[in-house]
């Protein structure tokens, strides 16, 4: 059996790539999170609003998708939002002002 081969560490990759075209931090964090909203507005379109955390020091990303509240009914404790929400059935949704 063939051994597997480790992903490349995304950080290293980046960091070496920042050197190697004398590219400061800041800009390279905008460049990659630019190139995620671009990504994202390919899928679900120019009026989709997402937030994109990039963190440089792991690695990690985080999107999140803001949604609309349209209107609210407190006597059936219903929510009326604007977009899909994202997610299985029966999963949970926590929503925060």
């Amino acid at each position: 059996m063939a051994k597997k081969e480790a992903a490349p560490d995304m950080v290293e990759q980046f960091a070496e790539f920042k050197e190697i075209k004398n590219i400061d931090e800041e800009t390279m964090k905008t460049v990659l999170v630019e190139s995620f909203r671009k990504a994202l507005e390919n899928m679900f379109g120019a009026d989709a609003d997402f937030d994109v955390v990039l963190n440089p020091n792991t690695g990690d990303v985080q999107i999140v998708q803001n949604l609309q509240v349209v209107k609210v009914i407190p006597e059936y404790n219903v929510l009326m939002i604007k977009g899909s929400i994202p997610g299985s059935k029966g999963s949970i949704v926590l929503i925060e002002k």
